[in-house]
């Protein structure tokens, strides 16, 4: 039984660089130099099979490359540590596999590059939880014949809530720009949920994390009337305090099911996977140097799709698939810590993406969303409070000048909401 995010997830090509090769070229001579009888013949055997590397000598003829057996790896490792402080990579192991291996190419920086396949027993099962596409699992594994036993749609829970605010504010490129009006929007709706009782897990990418959580609390604690600790827990951490009434955690978060009491969840940015990923993620699936360009752009609807520029349709396919596991994917675990299939729960996100969430109510601007959640700006409520205020004054019998004087405003705003309450 395999698990689809080890097996769909991890990088399929394996390599050694250029400078890998001739670090350990280096090594070896050195050390056979200082040893003799079997350990020189084996490390004389290593360096030859590591110039021809070097020299991109042809793959198929490479020299035999004996093991050089536990004790003689140990002190090659401390031999390359010692003299190249760290930066040393033990690739004997590698090496001695690549004569077994017919899919194996040399790449740009001089280094050599090959595909190390999954083993699959023929009686494998592969659980993906997080919905991969058929397209792309046949294609890593390199299973052909995969059999889908069961494809189950997403099925949220009945009492469920999607909304998305389909802005692109939320995007690397417009994050900086816009993260004051994103987060002012958010911590109302945060306030909303505290005061019902509901604890919020938030969601960012996690270069913003710092930026979001320092701006959070503060717009938060504007709205909510009092201090709240946003927590961040990093790591393998197995409980949460449950005073904690809201967490903020990094897109790509793994292996944390502490969250799935937590009511709602909202994503302050947006998860957009960049072209260049793309190209890696397919140029991964290829045999050899092959780096087929691709295009990530809007539709008619505002849903992001990519373009893989070649004739073969199949590619096409696998391109729209890998892009989806890459970007929807990661977004789907992400709101999955609060359990939104099994559990009634309030989600906001801010995606382009086609998550397949089916029945998901769409902003198209910020105002939308705010007369939605009834969350007026920063500046409306200054403004309200100011006019409650003085309402409030006149109501108590107090002069013009005088309330212009105790709330430290004009006479002219006074004026302006002097008569409020009889409209």
């Amino acid at each position: 039984l395999l698990d689809e995010v080890a097996a769909v997830s991890e990088p399929k090509t394996r390599f050694i660089t250029g400078r890998d090769l001739r670090v350990a070229m280096t090594v070896c001579r050195q050390m056979a130099a200082s040893v003799d009888g079997d350990d020189a013949r084996r490390l004389a055997l290593a360096e030859r099979a590591l110039r021809h590397l070097a020299s991109r000598g042809d793959l198929l003829h490479l020299p035999r490359t004996p093991a050089l057996g536990r004790d003689l790896s140990v002190a090659l490792q401390h031999a390359g540590e010692k003299h190249f402080h760290g930066a040393f990579r033990h690739v004997m192991p590698d090496v001695q596999q690549l004569g077994r291996r017919s899919a194996t190419w040399y790449h740009g920086d001089g280094g050599v590059a090959w595909h190390e396949p999954l083993p699959i027993h023929p009686h494998t099962m592969l659980a993906a939880t997080t919905g991969a596409p058929v397209v792309l699992v046949r294609e890593k594994l390199g299973t052909p014949d995969l059999e889908v036993l069961a494809d189950l749609p997403v099925q949220l829970h009945p009492g469920t809530r999607i909304f998305n605010l389909r802005t692109g504010q939320g995007s690397r490129r417009h994050f900086h720009r816009h993260a004051m009006q994103l987060m002012d929007f958010f911590a109302g709706v945060v306030a909303i949920e505290l005061a019902h009782g509901h604890r919020v897990l938030l969601l960012a990418c996690k270069e913003h994390i710092d930026l979001c959580r320092t701006g959070m609390e503060e717009r938060i604690r504007t709205r909510a009337g009092r201090e709240v600790r946003i927590a961040t827990p990093e790591g393998n951490i197995t409980c949460l305090d449950p005073s904690v009434e809201v967490a903020l955690v990094n897109f790509g978060v793994t292996g944390s099911n502490i969250f799935e009491s937590f009511d709602t969840c909202m994503a302050l940015d947006s998860y957009f996977v960049p072209e260049a990923a793309v190209e890696e993620g397919l140029a991964d699936l290829l045999v050899g140097n092959a780096h087929p360009k691709v295009t990530i752009e809007e539709d008619g609807d505002g849903v992001r799709r990519v373009t893989c520029h070649t004739d073969n349709p199949t590619l096409q396919e696998v391109a729209q698939a890998l892009f989806l596991h890459m970007e929807a994917g990661v977004v789907l675990q992400a709101i999955g810590r609060v359990r939104p299939n099994t559990r009634p729960r309030l989600v906001i996100i801010q995606q382009k993406t086609d998550l397949g969430l089916g029945n998901q109510q769409v902003f198209t601007t910020l105002e939308q969303a705010r007369a939605f959640f009834h969350v007026p700006t920063t500046r409306a409520l200054h403004k309200n409070a100011v006019r409650d205020g003085v309402v409030l004054r006149r109501m108590a019998g107090m002069k013009q000048a005088v309330v212009a004087r105790e709330m430290d405003i004009g006479l002219r705003t006074v004026k302006r909401y002097w008569r409020c309450h009889e409209t």
